[in-house]
């Protein structure tokens, strides 16, 4: 006798598929990654760590490549950049917060080449809502500029794979994210690898 899969019951999409990686200490230079996928919208990478030693912390989505974005976090300061040649600052924020026992950055992209940054210490919280973010190639990374850091843990996942359609592309189809949200059209997941 066979059994029969019951799927009208169950979500074969892999939902909320988060994931981490953590550790017990972070050094100047330190860097930990997670692979990523190059989605352009919908992308959560977290990062939060307790403090021994604060000093400069970075957290972004592709290193070294184009097409990529950071958040670092110095003093009382956040910082968001976009790689070209160089890094390019793009907005800097005076957060008036605190880093003595913790520190937790979640960066969550929009459909419009934007993030939602959320920065939370054992002082507050500062939150920035839709600054420029092209990140979406490489590694989704958190990096040990300097300072030192204890019991960390890097998480990525995409809300996106939720959606019904997924469509894949080169770097023409970067700027979908853009005209795709100016005309409504939101309900799906774009891949694009720019170059």
């Amino acid at each position: 006798k066979q059994r029969m899969l019951k799927l009208e019951n169950q979500n074969t999409t892999p939902s909320n598929h988060i994931e981490k990686i953590n550790g017990t200490t972070l050094n100047s230079s330190d860097t930990i990654s997670i692979d990523a996928p190059n989605t352009k919208s919908g992308n959560v990478i977290s990062f939060f760590c307790e403090i021994e030693n604060m000093s400069t912390i970075k957290v972004g989505h592709g290193q070294n490549t184009y097409s990529s974005s950071s958040v670092r976090v110095r003093n009382n300061l956040l910082e968001i950049y976009r790689k070209d040649k160089e890094d390019v600052l793009v907005k800097s924020y005076e957060t008036n917060l605190t880093f003595e026992k913790f520190i937790n950055i979640v960066i969550t992209t929009n459909d419009n080449n934007t993030a939602n940054v959320l920065l939370s210490s054992d002082s507050g919280v500062y939150t920035v809502e839709n600054v420029e973010w092209i990140g979406c190639s490489g590694t989704v990374y958190a990096m040990a500029v300097s300072g030192t850091y204890t019991n960390y843990e890097l998480s990525y996942y995409c809300k996106d794979v939720l959606k019904p359609v997924w469509i894949f592309g080169d770097s023409y189809m970067s700027m979908w994210n853009v005209y795709t949200s100016e005309f409504g059209a939101k309900n799906f997941l774009k891949d694009s690898y720019p170059g």
